[in-house]
C-alpha cells in the first residue's frame, strides 16, 4: 500500500532542524506538492470534515473501507482513484478546472 506523499513529506520536514524546515517546505511547494494537495486531496478532506457525518457513515455510504478512509483523513495514506470517485459521489462533489497561475522564470 502506498502512503500519502504529503503526509510523508511533512513527517520528513518535521525531522529537520527548525531553521531548515521553512526552506524545505518552500522547495516542496516549488515542486508542486502544495498544488496537488489543493487540487484533490485537500477539498476532499474538507468536504468530509464539513459533511457532518462520521467517517464510518461516509465509508458505508460510499462503499469503501472505513480504515482506509480514516488513514486518508489523518494523512497517513492516499486513496485510489476509484475510492476518491466513490467518496466524491457520496459527498456530492464534482471535479472542475481551476485557473493555474503562470510561473515566472
Amino acid at each position: 500500500m502506498k502512503r500519502d506523499p504529503f503526509a510523508r513529506l511533512e513527517r520528513l520536514v518535521k525531522k529537520l532542524p527548525p531553521d531548515r524546515q521553512a526552506a524545505a517546505r518552500e522547495h516542496a511547494e516549488q515542486r508542486g506538492f502544495q498544488e496537488a494537495e489543493a487540487a484533490v486531496s485537500g477539498p476532499l478532506r474538507q468536504a468530509i470534515a464539513e459533511s457532518g457525518l462520521s467517517a464510518n457513515a461516509i465509508a458505508i455510504r460510499a462503499g469503501v473501507q472505513q480504515a482506509a478512509l480514516s488513514r486518508f483523513i489523518r494523512r497517513e495514506r492516499g486513496l485510489t482513484l476509484e475510492t476518491a470517485d466513490r467518496l466524491a459521489v457520496c459527498l456530492g462533489l464534482k471535479l472542475k478546472p481551476i485557473r493555474r497561475r503562470r510561473r515566472s522564470g
